[in-house]
């Protein structure tokens, strides 16, 4: 992971080969104690897991992909929960036939890069349970 801070609110990221984007994001937020910011970004991934959120059973639905995409959009956010980050991302993903599908990004690792551009918000933003949704919300 490399990454340059522009100005106060604004950090720009770029995940190598390899990296695993969930995992990285909660390694960045840790280093630069980061309670809450808005993300976005674009590159391309492998071995995907993806969620969508079901209402009917009040969880998840997950998919694993074992192919390389191209990630059209990636936006979400970072919060925390226990006073650790917590990364809520969804992705636009394209395949080879020029396909899109997306959800709730559990992992993915980069193949071959991916370019991220992080926006701070100076607050802390928690994240609690909601029993009757069954995920955990921002507390606000």
């Amino acid at each position: 992971m490399k990454f340059k801070k522009f100005d106060e609110n604004t950090f720009v990221l770029r995940l190598e080969a390899g990296e695993e984007i969930v995992e990285s994001l909660k390694l960045f937020s840790r280093i630069n104690n980061i309670k809450a910011a808005s993300v976005s970004g674009i590159g391309a991934v492998q071995k995907v897991v993806l969620a969508v959120y079901r209402p009917s059973i009040k969880g998840y639905k997950i998919r694993k992909f074992d192919k390389n995409f191209e990630m059209t959009n990636l936006e979400g956010n970072i919060t925390t929960k226990d006073n650790k980050p917590y990364i809520h991302i969804h992705v636009t993903l394209a395949d080879k036939e020029f396909r899109c599908f997306g959800g709730h990004l559990e992992s993915a690792i980069i193949m071959p890069t991916c370019e991220l551009v992080i926006n701070v918000i100076h607050e802390d933003i928690e994240r609690i349970y909601e029993e009757s949704l069954n995920i955990n919300v921002m507390d606000l």
